[in-house]
């Protein structure tokens, strides 16, 4: 599942564009192509597209040919972002009994 969101201004909520559903193997370059669809079709300028937040796989993060690497070669002015729930998942790796059960309490 992929979602996209738009920043309408920074006074409002962002605007939910589209879910997608992809195929079990997504490549960073269709991965593109979802996301500049999406954002051609809603007409946003992409000024307003400020932020890619990612799960960390090489297909999003990838220096050569990652989905981050390709947004960025359309506008330089973005940002890349771990998604909150991944640091999470990879902090609760390294951490004792107690507080894995106590997390485990609350996700």
């Amino acid at each position: 599942m992929f979602s996209v969101s738009g920043l309408h201004s920074f006074n409002t909520p962002n605007l939910q564009l589209n879910f997608t559903k992809l195929p079990g193997r997504t490549k960073s370059e269709e991965l593109f192509c979802v996301i500049n669809s999406i954002y051609e079709d809603s007409r946003l300028p992409s000024t307003q597209f400020v932020v890619v937040c990612t799960d960390g796989a090489s297909v999003s993060t990838g220096s050569k040919s990652g989905l981050v690497t390709r947004v960025k070669q359309e506008a330089t002015h973005i940002v890349s972002t771990l998604c909150m729930i991944h640091r999470e998942a990879i902090a609760a790796k390294n951490i004792n009994e107690n507080l894995a059960d106590a997390l485990s309490t609350f996700i």
